[in-house]
C-alpha cells in the first residue's frame, strides 16, 4: 500500500511540474559559424597542434558530437575557416551601380575615382582590417609551414580578387579618358598593396590602432590611389 501510494505522489508530482520547452535548434549554418568563430579564437589562443575539438566545442556551447556533426576532424575546420576567409566583399551596392553607370556613358572624373576609393579606402579597408580578418591573418602566418597551400590560397583569392575588381574599375575610367593610363592602371596590384601592409602592420600589433590613426591612414591611401590615378 505504502509503496503504491508513493507511486501515485510521484505520478501526479510529474503531472503537476511545468513541461520542459523544447529544446531549440539552431540552423546548421549558425551552427557552423559558430564553431569555426570558437575554432578560430582556440587555434589562436593554442595553436593548431595544441588546439582540442573538447576545447572547441566549449567555447562554442556545445557538445564534442556537436561539433562531429558538422567537421570530421580540426583540418576540416581549419580549410572551412580559411574558406570563409576568402569570401571578402568586393563590390558593394554603390561601387557596383557607378561601374555599370561608367560602362554604359562617360562619366566625370571624380565618379570612376570616387568609385575605386570608395572599394579600396572605404569597404575593403575595413574589412581588411577586421579583427576576424586578422585573426585569420595571424593564424595563416603561424601555420605557413604546416599549411602552405593556405598562404597561397589567400594571396590568390584576395589580393588577386581584389586586384583583379580594382583593375576593371580603373580601365573603365582609362578608356573614357578620365583616369591616368599609367603604372597603376597596367598593374593594378600597385594599388591594393597598401592593404596588405595595414593587414601585417595590424597582424603585428599587440593593440588595436586608434581612431585617429585609423583615419590618418585611410586619409593617406585616397591620396596615393588619386596621385597614381589622375592626370
Amino acid at each position: 500500500m505504502r509503496n503504491r501510494n508513493g507511486n501515485e505522489r510521484a505520478a501526479a508530482a510529474r503531472h503537476e511540474a511545468p513541461a520542459r520547452p523544447p529544446r531549440c535548434r539552431l540552423p546548421a549554418d549558425i551552427r557552423i559559424n559558430q564553431i569555426l568563430d570558437a575554432a578560430l579564437a582556440e587555434f589562436s589562443a593554442s595553436g593548431f597542434a595544441g588546439a582540442r575539438i573538447d576545447d572547441i566545442a566549449a567555447r562554442a556551447g556545445m557538445s564534442k558530437g556537436g561539433v562531429y556533426t558538422h567537421f570530421g576532424s580540426k583540418d576540416e575546420i581549419f580549410e572551412a575557416l580559411l574558406e570563409r576567409a576568402l569570401m571578402p566583399p568586393l563590390l558593394g551596392a554603390p561601387n557596383a551601380a557607378r561601374a555599370a553607370r561608367a560602362s554604359a556613358a562617360p562619366v566625370p572624373a571624380f565618379e570612376s575615382l570616387a568609385a575605386i576609393v570608395d572599394l579600396l579606402a572605404g569597404d575593403l579597408y575595413t574589412w581588411s582590417t577586421s579583427e576576424p580578418v586578422i585573426a585569420m591573418l595571424r593564424l595563416l602566418i603561424a601555420e605557413s609551414r604546416r599549411a602552405p597551400h593556405a598562404a597561397e590560397r589567400w594571396r590568390k583569392h584576395v589580393e588577386h580578387a581584389f586586384a583583379t575588381a580594382v583593375g576593371r574599375l580603373v580601365r573603365q575610367g582609362v578608356d573614357a579618358g578620365e583616369l591616368r593610363d599609367g603604372i597603376a592602371a597596367r598593374t593594378p596590384l600597385l594599388l591594393v598593396a597598401p592593404l596588405t601592409q595595414a593587414c601585417l602592420r595590424r597582424a603585428l600589433r599587440a593593440a588595436p590602432p586608434s581612431r585617429r590613426e585609423v583615419a590618418a591612414s585611410r586619409r593617406d591611401y585616397a591620396r596615393f590611389i588619386e596621385e597614381l590615378l589622375t592626370r
